[in-house]
């Protein structure tokens, strides 16, 4: 068997800063709940048609 390192084991030098981290969350946050207002609107058009 070949001894190789699987991508979960390989460490990742880039760090983040926890107020980007804490922006990447918010971001990501709003852009769900905009996500979530489009298919709800969606689905209230579809309803009333």
């Amino acid at each position: 068997m070949n001894d190789h390192t699987s991508n979960s084991q390989l460490k990742v030098d880039g760090k983040m800063s926890e107020k980007g981290a804490d922006r990447v969350g918010f971001l990501q946050a709003i852009a769900l709940l905009i996500l979530v207002c489009g298919i709800v609107a969606i689905g209230l058009v579809l309803a009333l048609k």
